[in-house]
Formats: structure tokens, C-alpha cells, sequence
């Protein structure tokens, strides 16, 4: 009796515990969030004498401006238009790729390892090393200032993560359905698309999401590709506000509330799909 009791007071404490980081967590994360919609409601005179105090009055006109200088509905299309030819495009190719690794054999299987290495190696590369290799390819192709700029080194970029989520689904799935499927006469796309791909939809979703909120939190490439203002990304938005000797921070931050938004509303919405699409790859069948 006491051995229980002792093992559920241990389970009240971890879970307390628990609760109590998660929450210390949850608060250093809004903290910015917080001070940036405070600072995006005073004047610039306020800003610098007094950050902390409330804003005196409250200056929603700052979001208008804003909202005016970024020319969001421009920037919102221009990332749509990009989000839509890179991810799709990309997709597709890691989907093929993918399956190839997870669900096909070729040689003794080294060479199958290799290639999901090379794949994955593509996360720990920083994206700064390839800005200036990616703006003299871009030179000469004559892609600056288009949406290809971005969209080409984005299906490299998006593929690595693509390739990870992609892979584990694939391999979760038992290996009797592709036997079975190739009894009935389905070639290797028959048993990709109507067998696999229905099975990691999950998945599919999953590396959607995670790949849209990337691209559109990019900046360093589309900041050296995209200087036109008919071209720019959601991402430059913020940018907008730093002149050569001044910087707006009242507008700067109430654009940045402006762009965040749509990101905690999009990722709240399809915060079960991430879930979902994690968990396809973690329990293979």
C-alpha cells in the first residue's frame, strides 16, 4: 500500500514538475511576442524614453502604415506564388526519390544508405554558405529579381526535410501490402500513388506545413535574390522599415506582428496534421 501511494505521489510530482517548465517555456517564448505588440502601439519618442510603460495613447495607426509600406497583399501573393511552385515541384521529386529508397532494392543496399545520407546531409549545411554560389548561378541564368531565384534553390533547400519525413512514413508501411499489390498486377507507381501515398498522407501534409512556414520565414537568400519590390517575399516585409541611417521601430514592429499572425493562425489550424504526420513514421509496421 504505501509502495503505491509513494509511486503516485512520485507521478503528481513529475507531473507538476512538467507543468511547471512547460509553462516557464510557454512564457519565454510570448515574452517577445508580448513586447512587440507593445512596442508596435507607441510613438517613436516612447519607444526610447519609455519601453516598458503602456502605450499613451494606443497608436493603431502604426498597423496601417504598416500595413501600407509593406504592401502585404503584394508580398502575400508573391510568397503564395513561390510557397506554391517550390513545395509542389519539390514534393513530388523527394516523393519519387523517397520511395525509391524507403520501399525499393538496389544493390547490397549501400548504395540505397548513401543516398539517403546525401539527402539528409542537406540539413546541417548552412544556407549561408550557398548565397553567394546560388546569386552568381542565378546571375547567369538571368533569374535575379524572378520568382525562379528562389523557387530553383528552394526544391534543393525544402529537400532534405522532405526526404526525412518522407522516408520514415514509407518504411512504417508493412511490407505485405506492396507483395500483395504486385500479385494483383500494380507496377512501382501503381503501388506508389494508390497504395503509399494514400497510407502517408499524414506525412504529406506534415512536410507541407513544416516547409511553407520555412519559406516563408526565409530571408537571407530572397534579401539577396529578390531586390525588386514587384518579386519580394513576406519574409523582406520587416526590412522595409530600415533606412540607410534610421529605422521606423514602431511600424517595424507592428509589421512583424503582421506577418506572425498569419503564421500562429496557420499553424494552429493544422497543428493535428503535424502530429499526425509525425507519428506515420514512428511505428513501423
Amino acid at each position: 500500500m504505501e509502495l503505491n501511494q509513494k509511486a503516485a505521489r512520485h507521478k503528481i510530482v513529475g507531473k507538476t514538475v512538467r507543468m511547471i517548465v512547460l509553462v516557464i517555456c510557454a512564457v519565454l517564448f510570448l515574452v517577445p511576442i508580448v513586447f512587440s505588440f507593445f512596442i508596435s502601439l507607441k510613438t517613436k519618442t516612447e519607444i526610447f524614453t519609455d519601453p516598458f510603460s503602456w502605450p499613451s495613447p494606443i497608436q493603431w495607426i502604426n498597423y496601417a502604415n504598416a500595413w501600407e509600406v509593406m504592401e502585404f497583399p503584394k508580398l502575400f501573393l508573391n510568397t503564395i506564388i513561390v510557397s506554391v511552385l517550390s513545395i509542389s515541384v519539390g514534393l513530388f521529386m523527394v516523393l519519387l526519390s523517397s520511395f525509391a529508397i524507403a520501399r525499393m532494392k538496389f544493390g547490397s543496399g549501400k548504395l540505397q544508405n548513401g543516398v539517403y545520407a546525401f539527402f539528409i546531409a542537406g540539413i546541417i549545411l548552412p544556407s549561408f554558405v550557398l548565397l553567394l554560389p546560388i546569386y552568381m548561378m542565378n546571375s547567369e541564368l538571368g533569374t535575379l529579381n524572378t520568382y525562379w531565384g528562389v523557387v530553383l534553390p528552394y526544391w534543393g533547400w525544402t529537400a532534405p526535410m522532405h526526404t526525412l519525413i518522407m522516408v520514415a512514413a514509407f518504411r512504417s508501411i508493412p511490407s505485405t501490402l506492396d507483395e500483395a499489390a504486385t500479385i494483383d498486377g500494380c507496377g512501382a507507381m501503381g503501388i506508389l500513388f494508390r497504395i503509399n501515398v494514400p497510407v502517408i498522407k499524414p506525412a504529406l501534409v506534415t512536410s507541407f506545413i513544416i516547409c511553407f512556414l520555412g519559406i516563408w520565414n526565409e530571408f537571407p537568400l530572397s534579401s539577396v535574390v529578390l531586390t525588386s519590390s514587384d518579386v519580394q517575399t513576406v519574409a523582406l516585409g520587416a526590412s522595409k522599415f530600415k533606412g540607410l541611417f534610421t529605422v521606423d521601430y514602431a511600424l517595424m514592429a507592428a509589421g512583424v506582428m503582421i506577418l506572425t499572425v498569419p503564421q500562429i493562425i496557420f499553424f494552429s489550424f493544422f497543428q493535428r496534421y503535424i502530429v499526425a504526420g509525425m507519428a506515420v513514421g514512428s511505428v513501423k509496421g
